[in-house]
């Protein structure tokens, strides 16, 4: 039966989007973003200040940094702006569009990874399907950024990790993915 595993961190820098891109890559998972609507609008919008490369090197490599063609926003404030525009007119739409997603991969037979699940509708839409909870918490993460914080408090994850080891190191992380995979845990 294929598997969904959706990886929450409350801070930015624990390590989501590295374990969702182990997976891909080593066992063969489908990712899935709810976010990914909102980045392409994003860039999209900011592409016209900064320029289309610009704006995707931004959103990958310096997501946080001030833009001063954007009036000192980052991309990740205009992401979170955006985003929260769209729950608040369109109520579920961003759920229902990673739901719908990750159902089509499912009745292909693949594995699908989610690393950027944030809200309790998107764990929501994902409680009628074989989703794996999994919360990652970074002891040694310096990103101040708290926006992400207590959304999900209230839900109980399938597993956590607790990474001790700085950014950039990922061994503890690649150690669980592999177990997770592999049906150890």
């Amino acid at each position: 039966m294929p598997r969904v595993v959706s990886i929450y961190a409350d801070q930015a820098g624990t390590g989501k989007s590295t374990a969702a891109a182990y997976l891909v890559e080593n066992y063969d998972y489908c990712h899935v973003s709810f976010a990914a609507p909102v980045k392409a609008a994003v860039v999209g919008f900011v592409e016209a200040a900064i320029g289309h490369a610009a704006a995707e090197d931004w959103m990958v490599e310096r997501k946080e940094e001030q833009i001063a063609e954007l009036g000192g926003a980052s991309l990740v404030d205009l992401c979170c702006t955006v985003g929260n525009a769209i729950r608040d007119r369109h109520p579920g739409l961003i759920a229902r569009l990673g739901h719908d997603r990750v159902l089509a991969l499912l009745e292909r037979g693949e594995n699908v990874v989610i690393d950027d699940m944030r809200h309790g509708d998107e764990w929501d839409c994902l409680a009628t399907l074989p989703t794996d909870y999994v919360k990652l918490t970074r002891t040694t993460n310096t990103n101040t950024r708290a926006e992400m914080e207590g959304l999900l408090a209230d839900r109980e994850f399938d597993l956590g990790l607790v990474i001790d080891s700085p950014q950039g190191d990922h061994a503890q992380l690649y150690s669980f993915l592999d177990q997770l995979a592999g049906g150890a845990l």
